[in-house]
């Protein structure tokens, strides 16, 4: 067995490992998993995907027209890009009458702190993938 490479993960504890192809990949791995600190293993395969055809540009992904939303001023399209009738944005501040105030948890791999949508209302938050403030 070679270890390759990490992979990336917080820890440090994830990594890639090849095998010589003489080996019978069902043994070797029973017999590694009864090492201690082997918590799994994972098999690349190989896959097949079908094409895709996305279509044509959302009207709405070039529509830079100004718009105010809540105080800022924003491209038209990003507020009526499709994702926000997807997910039901305007039911929802119908709903619960939003204003434009309120906390919001983002649990994403980042946020652009300059939008200018979010840079006067965002707080400061913690990078849980590294642990940073």
């Amino acid at each position: 067995m070679q270890v390759q490479r990490g992979l990336g993960d917080p820890n440090s504890q994830l990594f890639l490992i090849t095998t010589p192809s003489v080996l019978n990949p069902v043994t070797f791995i029973l017999k590694l998993l009864l090492q201690p600190g082997i918590a799994g293993i994972e098999i690349d395969q190989n896959s097949k995907v079908t094409a895709a055809d996305a279509g044509s540009v959302p009207p709405a992904l070039t529509d830079n027209a100004p718009y105010n939303y809540y105080g800022a001023t924003v491209k038209h399209g990003y507020v009526f890009q499709p994702a926000t009738s997807i997910v039901g944005l305007d039911s929802t501040q119908a709903k619960w009458g939003t204003r434009g105030a309120g906390t919001v948890a983002v649990i994403d791999t980042g946020v652009d702190p300059d939008h200018p949508v979010l840079k006067p209302v965002l707080v400061p938050g913690y990078d849980f993938t590294r642990k940073l403030e």
